[in-house]
């Protein structure tokens, strides 16, 4: 019985903000540039998919993670849908604990079922942070734990999981835009870092 399902569309690209040309991540076929666990990933329709599975759990989160570099300021856009309990697109992160696990900590666009939570924010392996922002915050994050709330951003529209979702994350300096159109999350104040997965 499937736990939950990720699927990311065929069209998800990198846009870098100097070149302002996006490159394409993926190339529909199979997950050539990429690094995830056997038996979670698999290309399906010219689309990503990352699934887990009831009679095999995961001890822990894990990630595909894209093996193209590092990256400065970029924009990064894809289409996104999945089942269960969450899932997520990890970005400005860096590889922790033993290799083989795949395991990331840094910043995390969130997909959850429960309406506050899909687009969220999320700090994985930030020790005291976690959410940083609910989706439609907007927010001033410094330090471990201290995260002010300036205002709201979009519409509060709900949001449907298993329906196809465009997902933009942008970041510029220090600042973040994460966007499920028309919920919005915008949090100021993240520190640099590096890397880009993705959570079955």
């Amino acid at each position: 019985m499937t736990k939950k399902l990720f699927i990311l569309a065929l069209f998800f690209a990198l846009l870098s903000a100097s070149a302002q040309d996006f490159q394409t991540l993926f190339n529909g076929k199979d997950l050539s540039g990429w690094k995830g666990k056997p038996g979670l990933w698999r290309v399906e329709n010219g689309e990503i998919v990352g699934e887990t599975k009831k009679d095999s759990p995961i001890p822990a989160n894990t990630f595909l993670i894209w093996q193209g570099g590092e990256v400065a300021d970029f924009e990064f856009s894809c289409q996104v849908k999945f089942t269960g309990n969450n899932s997520g697109v990890q970005y400005r992160s860096e590889s922790v604990g033993d290799a083989a696990d795949l395991a990331l900590r840094g910043y995390q666009a969130d997909l959850h079922p429960r309406q506050d939570y899909f687009g969220m924010l999320y700090g994985e392996k930030f020790g005291k942070r976690g959410i940083i922002a609910k989706r439609g915050q907007r927010v001033d994050a410094k330090g471990d734990k201290d995260v002010e709330v300036l205002g709201k951003v979009g519409d509060g529209a709900e949001l449907k999981g298993e329906e196809w979702n465009t997902l933009r994350i942008i970041i510029e300096h220090l600042s973040v835009l994460m966007s499920l159109h028309p919920g919005d999350v915008i949090s100021t104040g993240t520190p640099p870092g590096v890397g880009m997965g993705i959570k079955p």
